[in-house]
């Protein structure tokens, strides 16, 4: 007897799989299931054992599986897998699935975790998702202050750099006597108090 694991309901289920005739309830729905499990679960650029693949779209396909009974479930693998209707990618990914990455699964379907399909109705979830979102308020509540005060220190800045000159340029003459140096003087204080 050989040995099939798969995903049932998000656990994992290692049975013997009689090589003899087995029963399946229905092997064309098991068969479209793992194909749908494949679209739905892709893997870019590396392999299935690194884990990279799961995601709350393809963990959902998996609890999708159309098969009830642990059993049952090891029967339809064996008649898909003998009827060549499961192509070398898909017994991959239910291989990774069933056993490298069962501890990755189980972290993101634990409950309020990322792909928990529960955790809107889980009280301690919402509370969770509340203070969440309270302290990321909190935070860029202090970015922007801390955003205002840069920028208004940056203004502060450059208005004491700024030099006001009249706009009226006096005559050298003016500029060069006495009189005409106290008349600068004053023009610019009057420009400034403007």
């Amino acid at each position: 007897a050989a040995t099939g694991c798969v995903l049932l309901a998000m656990r994992v289920h290692c049975v013997a799989v009689a090589v003899a005739a087995a029963e399946c309830p229905d092997v064309e729905s098991f068969s479209a299931w793992v194909e749908g499990l494949a679209r739905s679960c892709t893997v870019a650029g590396s392999s299935w054992e690194s884990c990279d693949w799961i995601a709350c779209p393809c963990i959902s396909e998996l609890q999708l599986v159309p098969v009830t009974n642990a059993s049952h479930v090891s029967d339809c693998l064996y008649e898909a897998l003998q009827a060549g209707r499961i192509t070398a990618n898909q017994q991959a990914l239910l291989q990774s699935a069933s056993s490298g990455c069962r501890t990755r699964i189980a972290e993101v379907t634990s409950p309020c975790a990322m792909c928990d399909a529960e955790k809107l109705e889980r009280p301690e979830c919402i509370e969770e998702a509340e203070k969440a979102r309270i302290a990321l308020i909190e935070e860029q509540e202090e970015m922007a202050e801390s955003e205002w005060a840069a920028q208004h220190e940056a203004a502060q800045a450059r208005r004491r750099r700024t030099v006001i000159t009249p706009r009226v340029q006096l005559p050298e003459a003016m500029r060069s006597s006495a009189s005409g140096a106290s008349m600068v003087a004053a023009l610019g204080a009057w420009y400034c108090l403007r």
